[in-house]
C-alpha cells in the first residue's frame, strides 16, 4: 500500500498541523505521503513544510490523481484500517490517536489512558500554548498569560477570537511578527 512515515489525507486545511509534525520530527529524514485532490494546494504545504525545516529532508508523493476517489470518506474506506493522530475527533477539544475504519472515527487511546484523562492533557498542553478554552460558540480564549503578553502587541487580538476568523488571526499574527523583527 503506502510506506509513509507521515500520511497527511487533503491539504486544504492541514498545512499547520503538516507543518507541526514535520519540525517536531526526530529522523533526519521523512517519507511523507500527502493525498490530496488539489496539486497546487498540495505544492502549499510542501512549500511551508520546506521553509520549516531545518536539519532534515522530507520527501513528499502527491497522490490525487493516482487514486479513483470521489470524496475524503471514499478514500478512507480505501485505505481499510488507518491508525492516525487527529484533531477533534467526535468533538474533543485538542488531538487524539484514532482508528479509521469504514469511514468511522474511533478513539484509540493507550491502554491505561482514559478519555477524561486524555481531555484533560489536552485542556493543560492547550494553555501552555496560550489557549484557555474554545466557548461552545468557537471563541478562542487566551490563557491570562498569553492575553496579558499580545494586549502589548495587538490589542485587538488579546481577548480571543473566533475560529472562522483563524485565517485573518494569523496574517494579524504574521504581519505582527514581522513588524517586531524590523524593531
Amino acid at each position: 500500500m503506502m510506506n509513509c512515515d507521515i500520511l497527511v489525507i487533503g491539504a486544504g486545511s492541514l498545512s499547520r498541523v503538516f507543518c507541526y509534525a514535520i519540525t517536531l520530527a526526530l529522523s533526519e529524514s521523512l517519507k511523507v505521503c500527502i493525498i490530496g485532490r488539489s496539486k497546487s494546494l498540495v505544492d502549499q504545504v510542501v512549500t511551508i513544510a520546506n521553509a520549516r525545516s531545518v536539519a532534515f529532508s522530507s520527501t513528499v508523493t502527491f497522490m490525487g490523481d493516482s487514486i479513483d476517489w470521489h470524496s475524503e470518506n471514499d478514500l478512507i474506506d480505501k485505505l481499510a484500517t488507518v491508525y492516525i493522530h487527529v484533531p477533534g475527533p467526535n468533538g474533543l477539544p485538542g488531538g487524539y490517536p484514532v482508528v479509521l475504519q469504514k469511514g468511522k472515527v474511533q478513539i484509540a487511546l493507550p491502554q491505561g489512558c482514559t478519555t477524561a484523562e486524555a481531555i484533560e492533557l489536552n485542556r493543560r498542553a492547550a494553555i501552555e500554548d496560550g489557549v484557555e478554552v474554545i466557548d461552545t460558540e468557537g471563541f478562542i480564549h487566551w490563557a491570562p498569560r498569553a492575553s496579558e503578553a499580545i494586549k502589548q502587541y495587538a490589542p485587538s487580538l488579546a481577548e480571543g477570537f473566533r475560529a472562522e476568523d483563524l485565517p485573518i488571526v494569523c496574517q494579524e499574527f504574521i504581519e505582527l511578527r514581522n513588524r517586531l523583527r524590523t524593531e
